[in-house]
């Protein structure tokens, strides 16, 4: 009798042990999920406008996450491409400037040469003279990878667009503006549309439940 207690006690604790276990690793893996998610989701989008001679220039601001760097508009032999799109009152889509991004091998396929962008990322968007005042949507589609996973990102980000803050020779971003001015807009239409999960280093289940817990952010400009 004592040995058959002591063996139902001895049951009773390992159930009870491993059912700790298993919540702990649940709530491990959730904490990882978490932060990786918040961290993928925190592009940060502010927009602000500067004249260039009778022009004015949009210049949509983004932060890559750190430890992340997103694919160019022209990925290179990898990856998904990054697009912008510009609405103007709901309607007009308007072209877009965007740089090339650094060139480096692919976290997933070290045999393929890609262009990425890291830290911060502007793209930008030659307005019509009556733009201020009126709303905009900016529509911004990439794949934000790191060396462990990647999160694809389907954002839209809407305000007013804002006075111009000066001349454009004045902003930070102003030389980056003109070593692209000269140069054709992108075209995101023509941009691969792919599903993000076929994606290498994708993570399926994360990324789907990312998208759809993900709240849109607001820009107001600077």
């Amino acid at each position: 009798m004592k040995y058959d207690k002591l063996v139902a006690t001895a049951i009773v604790f390992a159930d009870l042990r491993w059912r700790v276990l298993c919540a702990s690793l649940v709530a491990l893996i959730a904490a990882l999920f978490m932060g990786t998610a918040a961290r993928a989701e925190n592009l940060h989008p502010q927009l602000e406008t500067a004249r260039d001679g009778q022009n004015v220039i949009a210049a949509l601001h983004i932060a890559i996450p750190a430890e992340f760097h997103a694919y160019g508009h022209e990925p290179g032999e990898a990856g998904r491409p990054t697009t912008v799109d510009l609405l103007l009152e709901g309607r007009r889509v308007l072209p877009c400037f965007i740089r090339t991004g650094a060139v480096q091998r692919d976290y997933y396929d070290p045999t393929a040469t890609v262009n990425v962008y890291e830290g911060d990322v502007t793209f930008f968007i030659p307005l019509p003279d009556n733009a201020e005042g009126k709303p905009f949507t900016a529509e911004l589609s990439m794949l934000l990878c790191s060396n462990r996973k990647c999160v694809p990102v389907n954002e839209e980000a809407s305000g007013v667009i804002p006075a111009p803050a000066g001349a454009v020779g004045d902003m930070p971003w102003g030389a980056q503006w003109q070593a692209l001015r000269h140069k054709p807009p992108v075209d995101a239409s023509a941009a691969q549309t792919g599903d993000p999960h076929d994606e290498p280093g994708s993570d399926d289940a994360a990324s789907e439940v990312w998208a759809k817990k993900r709240s849109p952010p607001t820009v107001h400009g600077r």
